[in-house]
C-alpha cells in the first residue's frame, strides 16, 4: 500500500504553485490554530474548536495545559492522512504560557545555568517539551493506526515536529515500541539536533532525511538560518527568497560576516528587527505561504543560501 503523504512530499521540489499551495496552505492554517485555539497570548475563543476545511480536528486530543507543550491533531480518513501540529513560542512573558515556553526554549538550547527566576514555578514534567511532544505523537498514532501522520509546527513547534518524528521511530516516547517514522513539514525550524541528543541520546545521521524532513522558511529568517549554519537541522529546506530583504535583515547578516546572522543575534537590536519581520508567524501565514512557491533543496545545498 502506497504512503498517502508520499506524492505530496516527493513533489515539493518540482511542483507548480497550485500543487505546492494545495499541500502547504492547509498545514499553515493548522499551525495558525495551534496559536489561536490554545490558551496563551494568541488565544481566540472563537477558534477554540475550529478546524481546517476538508479536515476533522480531534478535539479530544488537544494538548492545551495552562502552561507547557501545546499540540493539535487533524485527520482526514478518506485519504488515510493525519497531521500533528505543534505550537511555537508564546513571546509574551507576562503570563504562564509565555513563561513556560521561555524556560523550555532555554532548556532546549542547553542553557540551564541562566534560567529566568519564574522557571521555578514549573515542574520538570511541564518543561520537558520533547517528552510531551513524543507522547502526544505516539498517542495520535495509536488512536488512528490506519492513518499516516505528518508532523508540522512553527519555530519551537517546528523543532518539536522534527524531534518527534525521530523519537517515534526509535521508540523514545515512553510507549516502548518503535513505529514507522512519519514525515515532517514545518515552518522556520530552529536548532534541534543537539537538544534531541541531550534529552534522548538520539543522534540522527541524516539517512533518508532529505526525503522525509522538510523545513520551510523565509531565507532571511535568523532562527532557521542560524540553525543551518550550526549544522543543527537535517533534511531539506524550502526557502522563500523573492522580494526585498525584511527590515534589519541585511544589516544583521553583515554583522555576522554576510553568510548568516552572528551567533549572538538575539542580543543585537538590528537582528531582533529582522526576527520580527522574517520569523513571526504572520509573515509566513499572510505573506510567504500564499505567494510564489519557495526554492527547495537539501539542507546545506544551494537552496539554503540567501541570493
Amino acid at each position: 500500500m502506497s504512503s498517502p503523504w508520499s506524492p505530496s512530499i516527493a513533489n515539493l521540489p518540482t511542483c507548480d504553485n497550485a500543487t505546492f499551495h494545495a499541500t502547504v496552505v492547509p498545514l499553515a492554517e493548522m499551525v495558525k490554530l495551534t496559536y489561536t485555539a490554545t490558551h496563551g497570548s494568541y488565544y481566540n475563543a472563537s477558534e477554540a474548536n475550529a478546524t481546517v476545511a476538508g479536515w476533522t480536528r480531534d478535539l479530544a486530543r488537544t494538548a492545551d495545559p495552562p502552561a507547557g507543550m501545546r499540540a493539535l491533531l487533524f485527520v482526514q480518513p478518506s485519504t488515510r492522512r493525519g497531521v500533528v501540529a505543534f505550537r511555537g513560542t508564546d513571546l509574551n512573558r507576562s503570563g504562564v504560557s509565555g513563561q513556560a515556553d521561555a524556560c523550555a526554549d532555554a532548556l532546549l538550547s542547553g542553557d540551564n545555568a541562566s534560567l529566568p527566576t519564574f522557571c521555578a514555578q514549573f515542574s520538570n514534567h511541564t518543561l520537558d517539551y520533547i517528552a510531551r511532544a513524543g507522547e502526544f505523537a505516539v498517542a495520535a498514532a495509536a488512536a488512528y493506526p490506519t492513518l499516516e501522520l505528518l508532523f508540522t509546527g512553527h519555530s519551537l513547534g517546528a523543532s518539536l515536529a522534527m524531534m518527534a518524528t525521530a523519537m517515534v521511530q526509535a521508540g523514545k516516547h515512553g510507549a516502548g515500541e518503535s513505529l514507522v517514522q512519519p514525515p515532517a513539514l514545518a515552518f522556520a525550524t530552529g536548532s534541534w539536533r543537539g537538544a534531541l541528543r541531550r534529552r534522548t541520546g538520539l543522534a540522527p545521521d541524516g539517512t533518508g532525511a532529505a526525503a522525509r524532513l522538510w523545513a520551510l522558511a523565509d531565507a532571511w529568517d535568523p532562527v532557521q538560518a542560524s540553525a543551518r549554519a550550526e549544522g543543527e537541522v537535517l533534511g531539506s529546506a524550502c526557502l522563500w527568497k523573492a522580494g526585498a530583504a525584511p527590515a534589519g535583515c541585511e544589516a544583521c547578516w553583515r554583522e555576522g560576516g554576510g553568510s548568516a546572522p552572528p551567533a549572538d543575534w538575539p542580543q543585537r537590536p538590528v537582528c531582533l528587527e529582522c526576527f520580527e519581520k522574517a520569523h513571526i508567524y504572520s509573515n509566513y501565514l499572510y505573506h510567504r505561504v500564499p505567494g510564489p512557491r519557495p526554492d527547495c533543496g537539501p539542507v546545506g545545498g544551494g537552496a539554503s543560501r540567501v541570493v
